[in-house]
């Protein structure tokens, strides 16, 4: 499956990790691994690799954050910028 530009991995805040946990879990049998006290990975039967996760941190940015896949990360930066987006961190 051809990956570029396609959501890679999408993280889900929380304002309490533990029950955000047992919701997803009881709603959508996701899988976590735990890393740390703040933040857990989540699976799903279908997906072969961590789809995204969900952070508890209380200083985390209180809104959804999607993650996408590129081939080339220099150009698909040109293309959102040519497209009139702006780039909130430069790539590291």
């Amino acid at each position: 499956m051809n990956r570029h530009h396609r959501i890679d991995y999408f993280e889900l805040p929380a304002t309490d990790l533990a029950a955000a946990k047992r919701f997803y879990a009881a709603a959508f049998d996701w899988g976590f691994t735990d890393y740390g006290s703040t933040y857990s990975g989540f699976t799903y039967a279908s997906a072969d690799r961590e789809a995204g996760g969900i952070s508890g941190d209380q200083d985390h940015t209180r809104v959804p954050l999607a993650i996408l896949y590129s081939d080339d990360l220099e150009a698909s930066e040109q293309r959102v910028r040519s497209a009139g987006g702006k780039i909130a961190k430069p790539i590291f």
